[in-house]
């Protein structure tokens, strides 16, 4: 599981990509050691490199080269930070290793590759890429007759952008009406980006119980050293909105010397501050072919943050954002942004408890669907010129499909993300916020480069009133979108 989890979280995800941090470089290990005997777990989900005329089937044959007689390298560009994993993955398990909570399901993924390079005549390989790595290689070679690799796994602020620079090969092209990924979608999930044409499909995200959402964290103990209620109580009472959250953040703020220690009633990296704050009002900034930084419902948001920054002075003043989100273990902060990994870095012994909530619903929001819509997690596309798409797409599919499509196998036992996030009442509150009915795309990050870009900063610091900034940066965010739709 400890594994497992590894490579579900997507740990680094689009709003932390500003702070991505970790080297590039190369990672292409294969086991040749021969596979451990399978245990019954292991064989029941080995089934799934190569089940003929199962659904979701891709590429049928028999392993070899019988349908393949050509031997191929076929080559993966992968984010940095799962890149261990994988090729972790493609060693033999260790029964006896400690750090393995669930060897059998180590077992099966391992069998299924094995299998997929005995059936595809491959040799499966992966590189180590951050996320400028991986905008160069396809930029240089996506278009070229030779892409890089063959499949890359990338982070969606590299994966939006370059299906917009035609660098992506459609998935319709290659991959069969039945499949799977059209359907039920238990091992592939495919994204569509909004503004984009239908029937253009690009990327696709692998299936899983999501858990990667922006929910806000809060410190119980001060909350109720104030005597104030537990926000959940509130939402789950309907009565959680922004009013009820900025008379909080006024009682919890203290910087009047009463305390030892100032404490402010919020703070955090303000890009998942916006993010959070626009899903919570039905708001958006680049959502379709048209900015709507401009739009009612976004200039809600940003008068509120200003409110909290610049009158109520309830937010911590910006400074850098590993510190501002950061502050929060050291009882600084009464609010803050809660992914699952954070929490699970908090150590038990800080002598504050820690709950989980969804936003305040917003004045033009909707309980209902306040959800995780925004920009976060990996993708898997394919580079416009790839060789053999069908190989590739149907090698990728029956490694991924390692649970042969038993989706209790494949999610197996949260009790270890459970403890992560500090509690299951924590752990329901942010599956439930990972898992919107659609996916609403809001791409305002993925094309928001270079150092002249969109920033709320000159807002937090009360340099520009809300109106200000929106009519500062509509015309950008309007050009980015007219470039990236081609229009």
């Amino acid at each position: 599981m400890k594994r497992k989890v590894l490579a579900a979280m997507a740990a680094l995800a689009v709003m932390l990509s500003a702070a991505a941090c970790g080297e590039s470089g190369n990672g292409t290990t294969a086991a040749n050691a021969p596979p451990a005997a399978p245990t019954e777990k292991a064989e029941q989900a080995a089934g799934a490199a190569g089940a003929a005329g199962a659904a979701g089937e891709t590429a049928a044959g028999a392993p070899g080269s019988a349908l393949y007689p050509t031997h191929r390298v076929l080559t993966v560009g992968n984010i940095h930070a799962h890149t261990e994993y994988y090729n972790a993955t493609m060693a033999a398990p260790d029964e006896n290793d400690p750090g393995l909570l669930d060897f059998d399901a180590e077992q099966a993924r391992y069998q299924a590759y094995k299998n997929a390079e005995q059936k595809y005549n491959i040799e499966i390989q992966f590189d180590s890429m951050d996320m400028a790595g991986t905008t160069q290689s396809l930029s240089n070679s996506a278009m070229a007759a030779t892409p890089d690799y063959d499949y890359y796994f990338t982070d969606l602020q590299v994966a939006i952008p370059a299906v917009m620079a035609g660098y992506a090969k459609k998935l319709e092209d290659f991959v069969p009406p039945g499949d799977d990924l059209w359907g039920e979608g238990r091992v592939f999930t495919p994204l569509h980006i909004n503004g984009m044409p239908e029937g253009e499909t690009y990327l696709f995200l692998q299936s899983e119980i999501r858990h990667d959402a922006f929910a806000l964290g809060y410190n119980k103990t001060i909350l109720q050293q104030k005597g104030l209620a537990d926000p959940l109580e509130l939402w789950n009472a309907g009565k959680w909105d922004w009013q009820t959250w900025r008379d909080m953040l006024i009682k919890t703020t203290d910087i009047t010397g009463q305390k030892k220690t100032t404490v402010y009633g919020f703070g955090c990296f303000w890009s998942w501050f916006l993010d959070g704050m626009l899903m919570s009002n039905g708001a958006s900034i680049a959502a379709g072919r048209e900015q709507t930084l401009t739009s009612p419902q976004t200039i809600e948001v940003l008068d509120f943050i200003n409110t909290m920054y610049n009158v109520d002075k309830t937010a911590q003043p910006w400074q850098e954002m590993w510190n501002d989100n950061n502050d929060f273990k050291k009882g600084n902060l009464a609010f803050f942004i809660a992914r699952d990994w954070i929490l699970q870095a908090v150590s038990d012994d800080t002598g504050y408890e820690f709950g989980v909530v969804p936003f305040p619903v917003g004045p033009s929001g909707n309980k209902d669907t306040n959800k995780q819509d925004s920009l976060t997690g990996n993708a898997f596309l394919l580079p416009r010129n790839v060789a053999e798409p069908e190989r590739v797409y149907g090698a990728l599919f029956d490694t991924v499909n390692w649970f042969n499509y038993d989706t209790d196998l494949r999610d197996g036992d949260l009790t270890e993300l459970e403890d992560n996030v500090k509690g299951k009442t924590n752990l329901d509150t942010i599956l439930w916020m990972s898992q919107p009915e659609k996916a609403n795309v809001d791409i305002w990050l993925a094309i928001n480069q270079g150092d002249d870009g969109f920033s709320l900063t000159p807002l937090m610091n009360g340099e520009a009133t809300p109106a200000q900034l929106a009519e500062t940066y509509k015309n950008w965010f309007q050009t980015l979108l007219d470039q990236a739709y081609k229009k």
